[in-house]
C-alpha cells in the first residue's frame, strides 16, 4: 500500500513499531466520514499516562491509515485527497486503494474488497498479532470511544482466545499478504 505522499506502508513493518494498526475506509464527499475525522484526529493526537506515570502519545502506539476506495463513485484523486487531508488536519497516513496498476485509480479497490467494506466510514483494527480484532461500521463521533479503542489494543493484557471446535487457526489470503505485507499463519 502506498500513501498519497508516496510512502510504502507495510502491515508487518507497522506492527514492529505500533501496537495496533487502524484502517479507516472513507472518501471525501462522505458526510459521516467528515463528521468522524475531527474526533479521530483529536484522539490520535492526545496522550495518556501509563502505570509508571509516563505520558505516552497515542500516535506513538497506534498507526492509522485512512484508506480511500478511489472507485467508490467518489471521483477522488491523489491531489484531492491531499487537499482534503490538509483542510481536515489529518495527521496520519492517507492512502488510495487500488488493485493493480497504481497509475490507474479507476481499478477495483483491493483492500476495500478484501475487507468486504460496504459502507463508509468503516474502521478495521488490526492488533499487534496481525489479527483483525475489531470492525466498526459507521462514524465514531466520540473522542473517548476512540481512546478506549486504542487502549484495548495497547494494553499489556491484550490476549486472544479463539476456539473453533477445538481447532485454533488464523489465516489470510495470499492476495492480502501481497497487499499488506507478511502475515503469520498459526495453527496450534
Amino acid at each position: 500500500l502506498t500513501d498519497i505522499d508516496n510512502n510504502e506502508l507495510n502491515l508487518y513493518t507497522l506492527l514492529e513499531t505500533y501496537e495496533a494498526v487502524i484502517l479507516n475506509f472513507w472518501y471525501t464527499t462522505c458526510s459521516y466520514c467528515n463528521l468522524e475525522f475531527p474526533y479521530m484526529v483529536d484522539a490520535y493526537e492526545s496522550s495518556y499516562t501509563d502505570e509508571s506515570g509516563n505520558v505516552i502519545n497515542y500516535k506513538d502506539k497506534v498507526a492509522i491509515i485512512a484508506i480511500n476506495p478511489t472507485t467508490a463513485g467518489n471521483g477522488d484523486t491523489i491531489q484531492g485527497m491531499k487537499q482534503y487531508r490538509d483542510s481536515m488536519g489529518l495527521t496520519f497516513n492517507v492512502a488510495p486503494d487500488y488493485d493493480g496498476d497504481k497509475s490507474n485509480l479507476t481499478m477495483d479497490p483491493a483492500l476495500t474488497s478484501m475487507f468486504y467494506i460496504e459502507g463508509y466510514p468503516t474502521t478495521v483494527v488490526i492488533d499487534k498479532f496481525g489479527l483483525i480484532a475489531e470492525v466498526e461500521a459507521g462514524a465514531i463521533t466520540d473522542i473517548a470511544k476512540w481512546t478506549q479503542t486504542f487502549d484495548k489494543y495497547i494494553a499489556k493484557t491484550h490476549e486472544y482466545v479463539l476456539d473453533l471446535d477445538g481447532k485454533y487457526e488464523v489465516g489470510i489470503t495470499d492476495y492480502a499478504i501481497e497487499q499488506l505485507g507478511d502475515i503469520v499463519f498459526i495453527e496450534l
